[in-house]
């Protein structure tokens, strides 16, 4: 389930700047932009936790 999650989040991510380039609003794409930041750095933590077990299965 993990790689289904880190991949709607990566997806989620896209969508986002697709977003953020398109907004009018200063105030909306200070919004965007605080929303992307945590999204990366919510699959860089979860790739981070993930990193030992995927390394003894497949190390």
């Amino acid at each position: 389930m993990l790689p289904i999650y880190v991949m709607v989040l990566m997806f989620d991510i896209v969508m986002v700047i697709v977003k953020f380039s398109s907004t009018e609003s200063d105030h909306e794409a200070s919004l965007f932009k605080k929303v992307m930041i945590f999204e990366i750095g919510f699959v860089l933590i979860i790739v981070y936790a993930w990193i030992p077990y995927f390394s003894e299965v497949f190390g």
